[in-house]
This record gives structure tokens, sequence and C-alpha cells, in this order.
């Protein structure tokens, strides 16, 4: 497959990713605060999943996606860029697409059984990107681990302490019983099993047209 006989990741691109992790650490110590002091609900709004907020850590996958594909590139590393992106998105479209539609079919224990299906398929979805571009997953996952770690942190809080923000918050069709237990259990499987996955696949995707804009030879 293309890009398995690269070498490892040169110590340096990971200077791309730890400045990558802080500026992600930001956003979320700065939603977290927000929410917790009741700013602006455009801005900080608390409801489940927080979709649309600007303050969203996912509107970042893209943008260093794009940026590990032009340091990638730089150093030697550029795929086929039709499997370095298609690839990956169609692995993307697949986890988003599940997800999204059990989310609107399914309710109560049926929603969660699935909900925990999906979160455990994904991380195999996500090996599509190692086979297309080895340098760009690990990148991808290392960012990955590091942007949703403290994220669950703040849902672990969150949850013991009734913060009330949308980092506790499971789906609203979720059983209306579960245990605190059971809520982080399904937020932290959100974290490792939905979104690391889906910050290697688009995170690749995107690498590939950033890759793209280097010219060879650059």
């Amino acid at each position: 497959m293309p890009g398995m006989a690269e070498q490892p990741v040169p110590v340096r691109f990971f200077r791309l990713v730890l400045v990558a992790s802080i500026v992600t650490l930001l956003m979320t110590v700065a939603r977290a605060l927000g929410e917790l002091n009741q700013w602006h609900p455009k801005w900080f709004g608390t409801e489940a999943g927080g979709v649309g907020s600007p303050f969203g850590i996912v509107w970042l996958v893209p943008l260093f996606g794009f940026l590990f594909g032009r340091r990638a590139a730089h150093m030697g590393s550029r795929p086929p860029f039709l499997a370095a992106f298609a690839v990956p998105l169609a692995g993307a479209a697949a986890v988003v697409g599940a997800a999204a539609w059990i989310g609107t079919q399914m309710q109560g224990a049926e929603l969660q059984q699935w909900m925990t299906r999906v979160a455990y398929a994904a991380p195999a979805v996500a090996l599509l990107a190692l086979f297309v571009w080895p340098r760009v997953f690990f990148v991808t996952l290392v960012y990955g681990l590091l942007a949703r770690a403290p994220v669950a942190v703040v849902q672990w809080l969150d949850v013991r302490n009734g913060w009330g923000t949308h980092y506790g918050k499971v789906h609203p069709k979720l059983p209306a019983d579960l245990t605190a237990e059971a809520k982080l259990q399904l937020l932290t499987l959100a974290q490792f099993g939905l979104w690391v996955p889906f910050t290697i696949l688009v995170g690749s995707a995107c690498a590939a047209l950033g890759a793209a804009t280097v010219r060879r030879g650059d």
C-alpha cells in the first residue's frame, strides 16, 4: 500500500503537534469557562453535543490536518492524492453517517447499544488512514489523543460536580435513568471511540489537501 515503507515520524514534526494540542487545550478551557459562567449562549451554549459552537475543537481538525499535510510534504512524504484524500474521507463519512443515522432512528437502550457498537467499530475504520499515509496517521492519532484527553477530564468534572455544561450531557434520546457512571462511560467512549477516529480520518483527508498545495521539490 502507498507509504507503508516510510521512515518513522521525525521528532521535529511533533513540535507542530504540540502547538496544535496547546491551541486546542486553550479552546477547551475557554469553552468550559464560558459555559460555567453563562457567557453568551450563541458562543457558549450548553445543549447536549454542543453542536455549532464557534469554540468547538472539531473545527480545528481540518485546519491542523491541512498543516500536518503541508509539513509532511515538505519532509518528502506525499502518497498519491486520490488515495490519501478519498480513502479517509470515505471512512469519516461512514462513521459520521452511522452515528447520525442511529441518533435519529433509535432511542433508549437500543440507541445506547448501537452507539457503543459504532464507537468500538470506528477505530477499526480509522486504520484505513494508516494504510494510505502512515506518517500522517500517527501524527493525527497523537493529536487526537492529546486533544480529547482534556475533554474527558472536563466531562468527568462536570458529571461529578453537576456543572451543567454540554460536556457532561449525553444524547437526549438515551435512557433518562442513566447513572453517573454510565454517563461517564458513554461520554469517555465517545471521546476516544468516535472523536479520535474522526480526528484521524478528517485530519488525514485534509492533510492530503495541504500536501497538494506544496510544489514538488520545495
